[in-house]
């Protein structure tokens, strides 16, 4: 009787990107509730990684975000966002995981269904996101070299970033067109959802965490309605 052959599961990460709180990203609704706004997603994306089992969360930040506990935090490193991007790759697959998936910690619709995913399986993933560009990326090793010098910041990188896949015979999948929150228009275009997310979170750190020194400072004891709540919910 031939010997059970016996798998060992991959190592794997989840490599969240983080811009800082405090740095001035403008959303339109005010300096204040623009932080919460940006607080209440990393939160929202944190809680969502940290309940998927057996696979660790580093995190590369861009400024001053609050400390997210559990977490492996790595410097970030890189003149643009071509370098650091790619960069966080290399230093992430460095420390020993077999597979990546990178996300971007601004995605207030981001399911658990689209890291389940990218994590369980041998195929590229890509999560495209509505302005042309994408919201989550998983890998194996070698294919950290299909993102270097990507036009970063253009309405066609998803598109590009498919050519070279193609090109190379890399097979990939696509998931669910997904929208970042990166200024004010994506801002208004979501109003109500950012609005609800922050009223969540500010009740769940009251009753949670009301005492607890270190964490992110929530400006939201009086959060207006938001002004386009009657709009329907955006699509790309």
């Amino acid at each position: 009787m031939p010997a059970q052959q016996i798998t060992t599961p991959k190592r794997q990460a989840l490599l969240l990107f983080i811009q800082g709180v405090y740095k001035g990203k403008s959303l339109g609704f005010g300096r204040q509730l623009d932080q919460s706004i940006q607080l209440a997603m990393i939160y929202r994306t944190y809680d969502l990684l940290q309940r998927i089992q057996q696979v660790d969360i580093v995190i590369v930040q861009d400024g001053e975000a609050p400390p997210l506990e559990g977490a492996v935090y790595l410097p970030q490193r890189g003149i643009d966002l071509k370098d650091c991007f790619v960069t966080a790759l290399q230093d992430t697959f460095a420390l020993g995981y077999e597979r990546v998936v990178a996300v971007g910690g601004d995605i207030p619709t981001l399911h658990s269904d689209d890291i389940q995913k990218a994590l369980f399986s041998d195929e590229v993933v890509i999560g495209p996101s509505c302005d042309g560009g994408f919201y989550l990326a998983g890998m194996e090793k070698e294919d950290v070299r299909f993102f270097d010098n990507l036009p970063w910041r253009q309405s066609h990188l998803f598109s590009h970033l498919q050519g070279r896949l193609a090109d190379c015979g890399r097979c990939y999948s696509q998931l669910q067109r997904r929208r970042d929150i990166d200024h004010a228009g994506d801002g208004r275009k979501n109003a109500s959802l950012l609005i609800n997310l922050v009223r969540f979170w500010v009740k769940f750190y009251k009753s949670i965490h009301s005492q607890s020194a270190g964490r992110g400072q929530f400006f939201a004891d009086r959060i207006p309605e938001p002004r386009y709540s009657s709009l329907p919910p955006p699509v790309c």
